[in-house]
């Protein structure tokens, strides 16, 4: 598999990964450079302060309504990003998972 890299700070131009806009940004470049087959998407959170849930659930939902989880946990991979981050990031995720778990098995 080819390896690709985001690196957050450059992309959003702030310390403060905290707004839907910034969600927006992030989500629009990783699903450009997914398109190409067997790319696994490595997205660096150096220097990145701090995100919030808004942030998370914009790119969170969008991805699970869109492709799925089975899609997002084989393809990208999240790195140097603060604990605090990632358990804002695995709330968003879980609660995502049961919405849309639940949304499908409604449809």
């Amino acid at each position: 598999m080819r390896e690709n890299r985001i690196v957050v700070l450059r992309l959003i131009n702030s310390r403060f990964a905290t707004s839907i806009e910034k969600g927006l940004l992030l989500f629009k470049e990783i699903t450009e450079r997914l398109e190409t087959e067997g790319t696994i998407l490595f997205i660096d959170f150096s220097n990145i302060k701090a995100t919030t849930a808004t942030f998370w659930e914009t790119i969170v939902c969008l991805f699970y309504d869109n492709y799925g989880s089975l899609f997002l946990d084989d393809r990208i991979k999240i790195e140097y990003m603060l604990e605090k981050d990632m358990d804002i990031l695995r709330r968003v995720t879980g609660k995502a998972k049961e919405y849309f778990e639940d949304k499908d098995a409604k449809e």
